[in-house]
């Protein structure tokens, strides 16, 4: 039975979708293992402390991934939970390190905010530009 256009059309974007989503899902393991050989080097992890680092966060992406997932929640209620989980998370990472190693991670998480935030362009300005082009649109002319 040979497909139609309008059937193999939909079948390639399934396709296309899929390869994005496996290409994220690579793309998030790499940054992850790059993470964990930072944080290992950074804070000094034995391998102990690496194994179980990283079965959290496989955990964490987990619970992430299946609140993500669920339909009939708001997007509200879905970042108050992933933003549990992260923080539940979190404090179990801290517990697994030393005194000295938790301060060297709020030194790390520090200036990792600090580079997204100079990454991230100034949401003020944003929304100025965004404005500007609105009213422009909507006088004569413009």
């Amino acid at each position: 039975m040979r497909q139609s256009r309008a059937q193999q059309a939909q079948q390639e974007k399934v396709q296309q979708q899929q390869a994005v989503k496996n290409q994220s899902a690579e793309t998030s393991l790499a940054e992850r293992i790059q993470q964990q050989t930072e944080l290992r080097r950074e804070l000094g992890l034995s391998g102990d402390q690496e194994a179980a680092l990283l079965k959290i966060r496989e955990r964490e992406q987990s619970e992430i991934r299946a609140i993500s997932d669920r339909r009939l929640m708001t997007k509200a209620r879905k970042e108050k939970q992933i933003r549990s989980t992260v923080e539940k998370n979190s404090a179990e990472v801290r517990g697994l390190l030393t005194p000295d190693q938790v301060r060297k991670l709020d030194q790390v998480q520090a200036r990792d905010r600090d580079r997204e935030r100079d990454q991230v362009p100034d949401q003020d300005r944003l929304r100025d530009r965004d404005q500007d082009k609105t009213r422009s649109k909507q006088t004569p002319g413009g």
